[in-house]
């Protein structure tokens, strides 16, 4: 069973009742943890083809990578009568549910934040899940993506000058970074 930690915004709210499947196919989903001797196999396109069959089995349609007829395309509306597009990694139309899967940089190269704006746009997405790792690990640190990502979620659901239009959750993935391992100080792997 994989290592999941999750939040979901509103936190004054309740969530909707699909989210807690939504974990599960998480939790159910092995090989979630970073292995720094297989970088590859940790993308967000190999973690989202890992749990990919599980979000199928709940009803979602899943992005496939390299087959550009599987790929999911959202517009966005701007008022013009004009829509950009743009693709997310697997939707629910029952749900009206998106669900992005970011790893390795997610955090730093601020996808979580295009995610937030484009789903926001979207007006066939009501809920939103963005599963990101619990920490990115390079050789010179450690980014703690899903407190950061939860850290700015309640930010931006605590905020009285905006209403968010959607509700979200927010997912951690993979084990922490071991740190009292006299054999590794630096705590940099598992």
């Amino acid at each position: 069973m994989a290592y999941i930690r999750s939040t979901t915004f509103p936190k004054k709210d309740d969530p909707p009742t699909f989210i807690k499947e939504i974990i599960k196919a998480f939790e159910r989903t092995t090989d979630l943890d970073y292995k720094a001797e297989n970088p590859k196999e940790y993308t967000s396109d190999a973690i989202l083809k890992k749990i990919g069959k599980s979000l199928s089995d709940l009803g979602f349609d899943v992005e496939k990578r390299g087959d550009s007829s599987k790929r999911i395309k959202k517009s966005i509306s701007t008022g013009n009568d004009a829509q950009i597009q743009y693709f997310i990694d697997a939707y629910h139309p029952v749900w009206r549910c998106g669900l992005e899967v970011e790893a390795g940089r997610g955090w730093k190269s601020n996808a979580v934040y295009r995610n937030i704006v484009q789903s926001i746009l979207t007006l066939d997405v009501d809920h939103l899940v963005i599963a990101v790792r619990n920490e990115y690990r390079s050789k010179k640190e450690i980014s703690k993506d899903y407190d950061k990502l939860a850290r700015l979620c309640d930010a931006l659901y605590s905020n009285n000058r905006i209403e968010m239009p959607v509700t979200m959750c927010v997912i951690g993935y993979g084990m922490p970074a071991v740190r009292d391992n006299p054999k590794n100080p630096g705590g940099f792997e598992r």
